[in-house]
């Protein structure tokens, strides 16, 4: 029985690895009446659980850029919704609440991309241009690798 199980398991990886379908697969062990043990074989879905995560990072990224524009109405739409996926991308990367790097980059730059204090402080995040050269960032003006950085800085 343990064998057959087996193949049948293989069989089911291999079937799904090549029609790219995503299955988490689970043996349950249940014990009958006469202390026999039976195997039983559940496939669960996991792409359905991928995309509604994937919902969800859309929905919240939306929800994002629309408060980074009523923040800064100077913005076009496509600037915010690059913003918002930089923050929620940055807040993934380094495990830290996207509240936090929203409210970081409002009070230090209102969400104006090409944003430079009188210091010399440079994009979103405000980065000094040594600070950015030290964390390797390339381009402290382009939105992404600004608030990379910025994240970076704060993670270490």
């Amino acid at each position: 029985m343990k064998k057959n199980i087996l193949s049948f398991i293989i069989f089911c990886i291999v079937y799904f690895f090549n029609t790219q379908t995503v299955f988490s697969i689970q043996i349950i062990t249940v014990e009958t009446d006469n202390k026999q043990t039976e195997y039983k074989l559940d496939l669960k879905d996991t792409n359905d659980a991928y995309l509604s995560q994937q919902s969800s990072y859309t929905t919240l990224s939306s929800s994002l850029s629309d408060y980074i524009l009523t923040y800064n109405k100077t913005l076009k739409l496509e600037d915010a919704k690059r913003i918002a996926e930089s923050i929620l991308m940055a807040s993934n990367k380094y495990n830290i609440d996207y509240k936090i790097i929203t409210a970081l980059v409002a009070i230090e730059s209102g969400f104006m991309n090409k944003a430079k204090s009188s210091g010399g402080a440079l994009g979103l995040g405000q980065l000094m241009p040594s600070t950015a050269s030290w964390l390797k960032v390339k381009n402290p003006m382009d939105p992404y690798d600004n608030i990379l950085g910025t994240v970076k800085l704060l993670h270490m």
